[in-house]
């Protein structure tokens, strides 16, 4: 553990210095887990020269080491998989060329949003998806020891208007009978006043129907809104609520009935703004 804070030191520093012994309450794996690799990493900085410093040859040499890491059963931090390349093509879509960067590991993927599980298909060619954001990957050593999920962040640049971004839905979550959807949009509400919650369909051929809109406090509905209301890629749908009671440190809570008009293709995004 103390090498995680000396080599974050180092890189924003000058040069390698020695600080207070750490008396953290943590577990071991907790402590290899933030240590590897970036012990290794501290040692290729301090070691060689900064002239022949080469980030994509040490991130290779790196494959190695990790066989290395779990023959001493080091529950380092396991990469997530390397993105090749990603090409577009001409139909809009795109095409994923990935690559392991441990020795002997597999990569599993998904192509829906959903974040891989043991279920989930195993990389072995590159994946084409239609939108960036629908594609996942993750990084597999053993059933016990794998990476977080890779995946696009998505720009939200074109939607300043409508506030902060709280969270979107995909067609796997609507359904074509009304259905309660639920989201936390803690330190989005921000205080007192005048809020407005816009819905907006991103794509679909199908409109998502909106009912019984509602803003909760831990369990507390705070306010509700029972007049319906339409998202479809030509119109978003706005509720204006009013907040009096907020409190600090509160989780907060947007929860609707909602269901997909006709079909369930529909997907969005969900902006909160403080008027």
């Amino acid at each position: 553990m103390q090498a995680c804070f000396w080599s974050d030191q180092f890189i924003h520093g000058t040069q390698l210095q020695e600080i207070p012994y750490l008396d953290e309450n943590r577990s071991e794996n907790y402590a290899e887990y933030l240590t590897f690799p970036r012990l290794l990493a501290l040692s290729e900085v301090a070691w060689s020269r900064e002239a022949n410093r080469n980030f994509s040859n040490f991130r290779d040499r790196l494959s190695t080491h990790y066989v290395r890491l779990d023959q001493k059963d080091c529950q380092y931090r396991v990469p997530e998989p390397i993105v090749e390349k990603i090409k577009e093509e001409k139909d809009g879509s795109f095409t994923y060329s990935l690559k392991s960067p441990v020795e002997g590991a597999k990569i599993i993927f998904t192509t829906d949003g959903s974040y891989p599980n043991v279920h989930s298909k195993v990389y072995t060619e590159p994946v084409n998806v239609k939108h960036k954001d629908d594609f996942r990957a993750m990084t597999v050593v053993s059933s016990r020891h794998y990476s977080l999920p890779l995946y696009t962040a998505p720009d939200y640049s074109a939607y300043q208007a409508y506030g902060q971004h709280v969270a979107g839905w995909k067609p796997l979550q609507v359904q074509t009978r009304p259905m309660p959807m639920r989201w936390e949009c803690t330190g989005k509400i921000s205080g007192n006043g005048e809020y407005e919650v816009t819905f907006i369909t991103t794509r679909g051929t199908n409109a998502l129907q909106l009912d019984a809109f509602r803003l909760l406090k831990r369990k507390e509905v705070l306010a509700e809104i029972k007049q319906p209301a339409t998202s479809s890629t030509n119109q978003p749908a706005t509720f204006t609520i009013q907040v009096d009671q907020f409190e600090a440190g509160t989780p907060f809570y947007i929860e609707v009935t909602a269901n997909g008009i006709n079909g369930n293709d529909n997907a969005g995004l969900i902006f909160i703004k403080r008027k």
